[in-house]
């Protein structure tokens, strides 16, 4: 992770300083679903937009389900981050109207974190070949998700392409293909054989190939 943030600094001060005397440059800061980021934003032409920035969203939270019918906690650890590179474009930029403000966006990410981890234990009694068994005894299921490490994306926007002030604000909804991800789990004790919820995991989460992201930008011109 430190080598990718350091490469996308590189980047950006070697962007800054070659195209510093035009002031087409911004430093966007943005809150987004795919969590908060930066980006150094260069329009080298009005309607057009070339960004590379990062973002990322680390979080954990414990909910109660149920697991083959029987009640069970689980301790969920999510972590996603990406750096990304986009290229903006303003379809209707000579609009006199609202519409100039429509933008589409469309680049890639590496994500070096895309995973999804979950540590399962059973609440109450367990049933095994007629033995009543405490849920402390029983075991604890692991769980964990992987998605794809590159992801294209795509976006629908709204941009002033020419503002006047040097703060201004975006905003945009799009979704990242992330696809099929991959599933594993591993189990203690009386829960080692694992192969039917590996399957029955894998079959729900299948069709989580997208993620989608809604964004809000704030662009300052340097």
């Amino acid at each position: 992770m430190r080598k990718v943030i350091y490469a996308l600094i590189c980047c950006s001060i070697f962007t800054l300083s070659s195209v510093q005397a035009q002031q087409n440059v911004y430093l966007s800061a943005h809150l987004s679903t795919q969590g908060p980021g930066l980006e150094v934003k260069y329009v080298p032409q009005p309607g057009f937009n070339l960004r590379a920035g990062f973002s990322m969203l680390p979080f954990s939270f414990n909910t109660s389900y149920t697991v083959h019918s029987r009640p069970a906690d689980a301790a969920v650890d999510v972590d996603v981050a990406n750096a990304h590179f986009m290229v903006d474009w303003h379809p209707f930029i000579k609009s006199e109207s609202f519409s100039r403000k429509i933008l589409l966006s469309t680049g890639a990410a590496y994500f070096w974190k895309s995973r999804g981890e979950a540590v399962v234990t059973y609440n109450g009694t367990f049933e095994f070949d007629d033995m009543e068994i405490p849920a402390n005894e029983v075991g604890e299921l692991y769980g964990r998700i992987q998605w794809n490490k590159f992801a294209p994306y795509l976006a629908l926007g709204i941009e002033n392409p020419r503002p006047k002030n040097r703060v201004n604000v975006g905003f945009a909804v799009g979704a990242y293909y992330m696809g099929e991800p991959s599933v594993e789990i591993t189990g203690t004790k009386y829960l080692t054989d694992t192969e039917s919820d590996e399957q029955e995991l894998r079959e729900n989460v299948s069709p989580y190939q997208f993620l989608p992201v809604v964004q809000v930008n704030l662009n300052i011109r340097l």
